[in-house]
């Protein structure tokens, strides 16, 4: 039986050494601690056979029941050693790709799952990643893409390592499908600029090991995103834990409108919103304007006390790249993207007026800034200036991607017959 050696070794630059004695094992399940299901007696003999019916339907449903009655370890022995390893694992590891895609397309498994086997930790992306089961991955990065951006426990002394960093290291970048699994990572949402725990995140990571190849994909693929548009105009993947926070916010805020009709200040409302729009929490934030509707002084440009407004809010937030979904949303719904902003410098007598493109270069979110450029804002030259280039603005601030956006606009305004550029 061809089993995996789970314990993948990345190097020392991506696990660090930051793992305490008290983090030992955290984030990894024990299936041998688990209560099984069933007695698993010739378990893997009982999959084998369900595996032999050639109808993929009927595969499905052996295993559905098999799910059911035994629960999702096999467990597995030889040499006087008793492990388990999880289904998807197991499926995987036997070739039966088709047959693990089924199990987590129907939610019957879950993906993302670190847990210890033998004497080191397993889970479902490492055995895909280095099987080179692309459809799986696929799958798993289609259906749960709050995994891309979550580092997952590598070691059982407790080090972490995102998904995208493991790509990051050498060890696969002569893999033939090397480029193909790192583009279906970024497509779904993966951040190459996301830092793990240890501080780094897969572009450093790459840096450092003179990977060029990945940083190569990286650029390269970013670089066609801003000429296609495609995935520009969406919001980078929320990792797990913040997709658990955002989905708390919002059933608590629904439960106190169902118990009763909650009254609420409206400048405490509408900065609740604006907080849930800097974190990309687009769920709660809906139903914070929602009930923002409901108030007659509410206004999709209100600002309290020279605070963020709403759009301001999508300009600065820690969403990589920006919260341009919700920008998107704010927009047709009529927030005016072409305010500007006074900014207070050294002289107050003559303050400092900056759009929101400008706004947007102090986190380098460069895709609300192709949304503000298509949305009329003017990008070329700053606010009351004829000569100050905002281009110049974007490298001066080290915002290069946006800088990358704007020259590719301002040569595509350059090429059109009237030679206009707003």
């Amino acid at each position: 039986m061809r089993i995996l050696q789970s314990a993948i070794l990345i190097s020392a630059l991506i696990i660090g050494t930051s793992a305490s004695a008290s983090q030992t094992g955290q984030g990894v399940l024990d299936p041998m601690q688990l209560e099984q299901k069933a007695e698993q007696v010739n378990a893997v003999a009982l999959i084998e056979k369900i595996m032999k019916e050639p109808d993929p339907t009927s595969r499905y449903i052996g295993m559905a029941s098999y799910l059911k009655a035994k629960g999702p370890w096999v467990t597995l022995s030889g040499g006087g050693l008793v492990a388990r390893i999880h289904i998807v694992s197991y499926l995987l590891q036997q070739g039966y790709e088709s047959d693990a895609v089924a199990l987590l397309l129907n939610r019957d498994v879950e993906g993302w799952l670190s847990y210890r086997f033998q004497s080191g930790v397993a889970n479902d992306f490492m055995f895909a990643l280095d099987g080179g089961y692309l459809d799986y991955m696929d799958t798993l990065f289609k259906s749960s893409p709050g995994g891309l951006n979550t580092p997952f426990t590598l070691t059982l002394s407790g080090d972490k390592v995102s998904p995208l960093s493991m790509l990051a290291s050498d060890k696969y970048k002569d893999k033939v499908f090397y480029e193909s699994v790192i583009r279906k990572m970024l497509k779904y949402g993966a951040n190459p600029h996301q830092e793990m725990p240890n501080g780094l995140s897969p572009m450093l990571v790459a840096s450092s090991v003179n990977n060029m190849k990945f940083i190569k994909i990286v650029q390269a693929y970013l670089a066609e995103q801003k000429h296609t548009g495609d995935s520009l105009f969406s919001n980078t993947a929320l990792a797990s834990a913040e997709l658990i926070e955002m989905q708390v916010i919002a059933d608590a805020f629904i439960e106190k409108e169902l118990k009763k009709k909650q009254t609420y200040d409206y400048a405490k409302l509408h900065g609740l919103w604006v907080q849930m729009i800097l974190k990309g929490y687009n769920i709660p934030a809906e139903l914070i304007y929602d009930k923002l509707l409901t108030y007659k002084e509410f206004s999709l440009d209100y600002r309290k006390d020279n605070g963020l407004s709403a759009l301001m809010a999508s300009a600065l937030s820690v969403q990589y790249g920006g919260n341009v979904e919700y920008a998107q949303r704010l927009v047709l719904r009529g927030a005016d993207p072409s305010v500007l902003i006074q900014i207070n410098g050294d002289n107050p007598n003559e303050p400092i007026m900056v759009n929101l493109i400008q706004l947007a270069l102090q986190r380098d979110n460069y895709k609300v800034v192709a949304l503000f450029i298509k949305s009329g804002v003017n990008y070329a030259m700053m606010p009351g200036s004829t000569e100050a280039l905002i281009l110049s603005e974007a490298v001066a601030q080290k915002a290069y991607k946006s800088a990358y956006v704007i020259k590719e606009a301002l040569k595509a305004a350059l090429a059109e017959p009237s030679n206009a550029v707003r």
